[in-house]
């Protein structure tokens, strides 16, 4: 049962992986973009509980390389924009705003043209190879093996998250994301419907927001590094300010309940 489960969530990503990377690559559409990255950072979970489960037969980082490649390439076009929908949303009434906006749009011009660049050198038939492997360490993989490490790994991602709960939230965040992929693999659908789950799903947006806001603020940082300030950037940083204490409110308040 976990193998058949664990080959269905397999399955899955490398569908939703198939469906999103050319429309990402050439349209650069923003939920193509999320979910391509969604689908990897899922791949990214399951490949190392492979590993753990069979290390002689699958190796991690040799079957994750190309994804990674992706993954990050990606990543620089994503931040861009979720910065541009929040000033968007956030700052559009702010006088001279439009320079700013102007700034993160030449930016994510340039990681566009990065990543159709990346194309070329970017090997998809490693990443077909490398789900292939996945599947046949599936197939060979003992329930009661996928099972141990299953929990294995959701015990070490719940106490990395409760260590740097206090110390790196990044870190934090990243944890509680493998958690929750590691529960989708083999959870059935009323677990995954549950009050619980979906709370800590919850958790997992709050901290995500956090990480966005902060995102900008590196982005802003850079800008006022190079330009003069036309931008009254105290309402930006009080607003933020505002935002971030709110996200990590209901993040911690959810979290000493739920975790």
């Amino acid at each position: 049962m976990a193998s058949i489960k664990l080959e269905q969530y397999l399955t899955l990503q490398e569908n939703i992986f198939s469906k999103n990377y050319d429309k990402s690559i050439t349209t650069f559409d923003v939920d193509a973009i999320h979910d391509l990255r969604v689908s990897i950072k899922r791949l990214n979970t399951l490949y190392r509980l492979l590993e753990l489960i069979d290390s002689n037969n699958f190796v991690y980082k040799k079957n994750f390389k190309e994804l990674r490649k992706i993954f990050k390439l990606a990543g620089i076009v994503r931040d861009y924009q979720i910065i541009e929908y929040l000033i968007n949303q956030n700052y559009s009434q702010l006088k001279n705003i439009n320079i700013l906006s102007n700034f993160i749009k030449g930016k994510k011009e340039i990681a566009i043209k990065q990543f159709i660049k990346s194309k070329k050198k970017l090997n998809l038939e490693n990443v077909k190879n490398s789900i292939l492997n996945a599947k046949n360490t599936i197939a060979k993989s003992f329930d009661n093996d996928i099972d141990l490490a299953q929990n294995k790994l959701i015990k070490e991602n719940i106490d990395l998250f409760n260590k740097e709960i206090n110390n790196n939230l990044h870190k934090a965040r990243k944890k509680l994301k493998n958690y929750l992929y590691l529960i989708e693999m083999q959870a059935i659908d009323d677990e995954l419907k549950s009050k619980v789950f979906q709370n800590i799903k919850l958790i997992a947006s709050y901290i995500g927001n956090w990480h966005d806001i902060i995102i900008i603020e590196n982005e802003i940082k850079k800008y006022k590094s190079s330009h003069n300030n036309e931008i009254n950037f105290e309402d930006i940083k009080n607003n933020n300010k505002k935002l971030k204490q709110n996200y990590l409110s209901e993040f911690y308040k959810l979290t000493k309940e739920f975790l």
